[in-house]
C-alpha cells in the first residue's frame, strides 16, 4: 500500500475450537494434503496485503503469534487482545473463511486508507440486501479498544453490537461478491465445500487457491 497512511497490522483470529464442525477448523487442508492449512492460508493472505501478521489464539511455529488474552469470548476476545498489543489499527482475518481472496482484502484496505473521518472506528463489509455484516473481514481502530472492553464485561460479544453503526466505514457487497464471506462452521458447511470444489475441479477451476484467487 503506497502512500498515505501506514498500512495496519496484520491479525489473524485463530482461537475457534470447531465445537459446531468437530474439527480443529485452523488445521484442516481443503486444498489436497501438500496444500496449506486454513490458518496457514489466512495468514499468507494478510501478509501478503499487509507486510506483517500476527495470529492470535493459536500457536504455530510459522507465524507471530499471541495468546488471546480472555479466551472463550470469541472473535471480539481476540480482537481485544490484539488492539490491546498492538495499539494500532488492524486488519483482522478469521481463518475459516476459505474462499477469501486477495482482491476483497484490496478493496477494504483502499477504502479503509480513503475514509479520514477521526471518529470511524472500524471499516467493515456489509451485505447490501442483508444489512449483515462481516467483522471477521475488516480493519479496527485501537479507539475501538474501550468500547470492546466494555461490552465484553457485560456479556456482549456480537461486534455489530459493540459497535455504534455511525461510527463504521461500510463497503457493500452483493451477489456473487458474497463468496469471500463463506464461513465454516458446521459439517454441512464442509461438505457443501468439498462439493463445490469437487466440481469446480471437473470443470478444470480453482474455486479458492492458496493464492486468494476465486
Amino acid at each position: 500500500m503506497s502512500g498515505g497512511r501506514t498500512p495496519p497490522a496484520g491479525v489473524v483470529l485463530a482461537g475457534g475450537m470447531g465445537g459446531r464442525l468437530g474439527l480443529d477448523k485452523a488445521s484442516l487442508r481443503l486444498w489436497g494434503p501438500e496444500g496449506p492449512t486454513l490458518l496457514e492460508r489466512a495468514a499468507s493472505l494478510v501478509l501478503e496485503a499487509v507486510g506483517r501478521v500476527l495470529v492470535v489464539g493459536r500457536e504455530t511455529a510459522a507465524f507471530p503469534c499471541l495468546v488471546d488474552e480472555t479466551p472463550g469470548l470469541g472473535p471480539a476476545g481476540g480482537i481485544a487482545s490484539a488492539l490491546r498489543r498492538l495499539d494500532e489499527p488492524c486488519l483482522v482475518l478469521g481463518c475459516d473463511l476459505p474462499l477469501m481472496d486477495a482482491d476483497t482484502l484490496r478493496r477494504l484496505l483502499a477504502a479503509w486508507k480513503n475514509h479520514r473521518k477521526e471518529e470511524t472506528l472500524a471499516t467493515v463489509w456489509r451485505n447490501r440486501e442483508s444489512g449483515l455484516w462481516e467483522p471477521l473481514a475488516a480493519v479496527y481502530e485501537p479507539g475501538f479498544l474501550p468500547l470492546l472492553d466494555a461490552g465484553l464485561a457485560l456479556g456482549e460479544r456480537k461486534m455489530a453490537r459493540l459497535l455504534p453503526g455511525d461510527r463504521v466505514c461500510f463497503l457493500e457487497y452483493g451477489g456473487m461478491e458474497a463468496l469471500p464471506f463463506f464461513n465454516l462452521n458446521r459439517q454441512a458447511d464442509l461438505a457443501l465445500l468439498r462439493r463445490c470444489f469437487e466440481l469446480a475441479g471437473t470443470a478444470g477451476i480453482c474455486p479458492a487457491n492458496p493464492r486468494g484467487a476465486c
